[in-house]
């Protein structure tokens, strides 16, 4: 009966063992859980700022993109105009030209009359 009294004591040790040991256990597992918890709330938020940080990225490539056109475009008028200027000083020499043209024609023919005139 000792025997078995003893073999009581010893297997209820063990077990006090084993429930010590499990409870440690659940604590670290709980502790681990909630480490978890923490850093699964930290990445959700990492994902909040990368998308975050996406969204103004595109947004700077677009705002970027549209400066780049708007510079094209610019290039284009100021071609345009400057295609445009050399167009008109040519028709302003043509002018000049055919206006010296009437005025030595006009000239011509004061001076044909002025000797006619005076011929008479």
């Amino acid at each position: 009966m000792e025997k078995h009294m003893r073999d009581f004591l010893e297997e209820e040790e063990t077990m006090q063992t084993e429930l010590i040991k499990l409870r440690k256990e659940k604590t670290e597992l709980e502790k681990l859980k909630e480490q978890m918890n923490e850093q699964q709330e930290q990445v959700e938020i990492m994902m909040e700022k990368m998308k975050g940080m996406t969204k103004e990225m595109e947004e700077t490539k677009q705002k970027q993109k549209i400066q780049h056109d708007l510079k094209k475009i610019e290039a284009l008028k100021i071609e345009e105009l400057k295609q445009k200027e050399t167009f008109y000083k040519r028709e302003i020499d043509q002018y000049k030209k055919y206006n010296a043209s009437l005025k030595q024609k006009l000239l011509v023919t004061q001076q044909d009359r002025q000797q006619r005139e005076e011929e008479r």
